[in-house]
């Protein structure tokens, strides 16, 4: 699961997962953010090729934000941000 709150400075996109794979949890906050600051309210698709997309609004400033779309992959238990298409 990710979710946009604030983060020490900024805006950011933390990572949530759950311990027994089941939506009622329990879930267990990742130490790292997928987006440590400046934009957020992320959402992911799989795209046309097949691949794990992650989009969100940068920057989380007011006439300045726009989408942004990143490669999204799973590793170690957790997402992690790819390439910035």
């Amino acid at each position: 699961m990710t979710w946009s709150s604030w983060a020490t400075r900024e805006y950011a996109v933390g990572v949530a997962v759950s311990s027994s794979g089941n939506i009622k949890g329990p879930w267990i906050q990742k130490d790292i953010a997928l987006y440590p600051e400046n934009g957020g309210h992320g959402m992911t698709f799989v795209n046309k090729e097949g691949e794990l997309i992650f989009t969100l609004h940068e920057p989380n400033e007011k006439y300045k934000e726009h989408p942004a779309f990143y490669k999204l992959i799973e590793e170690d238990g957790t997402l992690k941000l790819g390439e910035k298409l």
